[in-house]
């Protein structure tokens, strides 16, 4: 690592670490990524030794040249991280190894307690490193907030991955639409085995805040594909610390009525799926109460919203929730189309319709050529 201009290699050694500390699970990232490619006018390079380590060389002059970054408008990357230092490297990683010069890393440790400080701090200047006292996920982006330099601000979690490309085609984005908001993507789920699949595509773009509303309960934007503009950020008052899920939700819901939003509808992250996920299993009354929360806040700050639509919005939290209880208590599979019924019923009841034909008529359809689609 050569002090004051950031690690110009990142190694990945044969122990599966970064150096003694950092686990470094197998990724589809690290199995794309060719021995050379073009980055900026530069080449980014991995090169196996002998033992069958590896290393990627960032180049100084497209990651560290001022003339590149002047041109560009400044991108602050915030990740917020708690004893995730198994995954905080390789999150770290998809960032440094994004095709955009001008760009400030920021990892907010919220008080953790593991390795994180150490394997963080190898990366020298490359990556603001900052550490508080433990006070939740929200609390962390906040700072990262308070601390962009950036006129544009991007979310990662520390167990995922942007993949090749997003930070510039959000930013492009921007540039041909100045009025947007924030701007998305799809995403992948990997799950522990490594196996991806697609995640929930949302499709709404342009002024639709009562769209986004009325599909709070769903959740339908994964907060690693956002990216948003600072000064709206600040502007509605960032993430709500008093809440502890679907924080994220009520933010886009908030943002989403100072303006248009925008869509690239391609996959440019990657969401894991692991045992320690925040998100995973929360109850129904847990899911209720957020979602009603959500409401409340968006019916107090728009008094446009008309009675008619609260009561909709309403019914459906508690249906929604409903739906989550059972489908907790159903196996896997039937639990699953349970949900893609109530998110997607149309596209759903095609699907069963179909293959229902297809058997009627003797082709039922091998079971090592099925797949499934997330909602």
């Amino acid at each position: 690592m050569q002090a004051g201009r950031g690690p110009s290699i990142v190694r990945r050694t044969t122990a599966n670490n970064y150096g003694a500390d950092c686990s470094w699970p197998k990724s589809p990232f690290w199995r794309i990524l060719p021995p050379w490619r073009e980055f900026k006018g530069s080449k980014v390079k991995v090169i196996k030794s002998r033992e069958g380590a590896s290393a990627i060389h960032y180049p100084p002059s497209t990651i560290h040249d001022p003339q590149s970054r002047a041109a560009l408008p400044r991108v602050t990357v915030i990740i917020p991280t708690y004893n995730r230092s198994r995954f905080v490297c390789e999150a770290i990683d998809s960032v440094l190894a994004q095709n955009y010069a001008n760009l400030e890393l920021l990892v907010i440790d919220d008080g953790s307690t593991d390795n994180t400080a150490q394997v963080v701090s190898a990366y020298g200047p490359a990556v603001r490193y900052l550490r508080q006292a433990n006070a939740g996920a929200a609390a962390a982006r906040n700072r990262g907030i308070e601390l962009a330099t950036g006129t544009l601000v991007a979310f990662l979690d520390s167990d995922d991955l942007f993949l090749d490309g997003k930070l510039a085609r959000q930013v492009q984005v921007f540039a041909r639409q100045p009025e947007t908001v924030f701007a998305y993507s799809w995403f992948s789920i990997l799950d522990e085995a490594g196996r991806t699949r697609l995640g929930r595509r949302c499709r709404l773009t342009g002024c639709v805040a009562e769209q986004l509303l009325a599909q709070c309960m769903q959740g339908p934007l994964a907060t690693p594909t956002i990216m948003v503009r600072r000064d709206a950020l600040r502007s509605v008052g960032g993430f709500d610390e008093t809440m502890h899920l679907s924080e994220d939700i009520d933010l886009w819901c908030r943002l989403a009525r100072l303006g248009p939003i925008a869509l690239i509808p391609e996959v440019l992250v990657e969401v894991r799926r692991h045992g320690g996920n925040l998100s995973r299993g929360p109850g129904r009354r847990r899911y209720l109460a957020a979602a009603l929360r959500i409401l409340n806040k968006a019916f107090a700050a728009d008094s446009g919203l008309g009675a008619s639509l609260r009561l909709k919005l309403y019914a459906k939290a508690h249906l929604w929730s409903w739906m989550v209880r059972l489908a907790g208590m159903l196996p896997r599979g039937a639990s699953f189309r349970l949900r893609s019924l109530w998110t997607n019923p149309v596209a759903t009841l095609r699907q069963w319709l179909s293959r229902k034909s297809t058997n009627d008529r003797g082709g039922s359809t091998a079971p090592g050529n099925t797949s499934r689609r997330a909602a």
